[in-house]
């Protein structure tokens, strides 16, 4: 592809590249936020390539917060759902803000998206338990790994939509 000049299929491929790479690299079980933020990178960059001028990004990672280890694989998925679910059905496309920052003694990290809104009724609807897999599958694993002193939020925006997660993650080794 870059031999032929084919820039956009070239950044896909190593994007693509480094997105596998790390969902099949099973040495650790932990990233940095530092490493989930350049992973979340390699997989907007796709997604801009596919959406263009439509999906607007914002990203900031408080220095403070860079090397706070958490379980990987769980702030990529969050973003996904949001383009998936959140931006991809509106036809102008919308923002998306991904936000790591330290509050008290804890990593804050915001997702946020301008899409047409989760629907909190089928979120929590114990009608669907095998409904949000990917969601319950992040739940468990934070649940897990912070020995309960974590938390995940969803809010919808507004009535026009608009979804916001957070997660809050304690700043600590495990065990501490």
């Amino acid at each position: 592809a870059r031999l032929h000049g084919e820039q956009d299929i070239y950044t896909i491929t190593v994007k693509l590249g480094k997105l596998l790479r790390s969902s099949i690299d099973n040495h650790e079980s932990q990233c940095t936020l530092e490493e989930s933020m350049a992973l979340i990178d390699s997989y907007l960059t796709i997604q801009r390539l596919r959406f263009g001028s439509k999906l607007k990004v914002q990203t900031y990672l408080d220095p403070g917060c860079a090397s706070v280890k958490t379980p990987k694989l769980i702030i990529q998925p969050l973003v996904e759902n949001a383009i998936i679910h959140g931006l991809e059905p509106k036809v102008e496309g919308g923002t998306i803000a991904i936000e790591a920052t330290k509050k008290d003694k804890k990593a804050m990290i915001t997702i946020t998206d301008s899409g047409v809104g989760i629907d909190m009724e089928k979120l929590y609807s114990p009608s669907k338990p095998s409904g949000h897999i990917g969601i319950r599958n992040i739940e468990r694993r934070i649940e897990h790994y912070f020995n309960g002193k974590s938390t995940m939020k969803f809010e919808r925006m507004s009535d026009d939509g608009g979804t916001q997660v957070t997660l809050l993650l304690p700043i600590h080794v495990r065990g501490d």
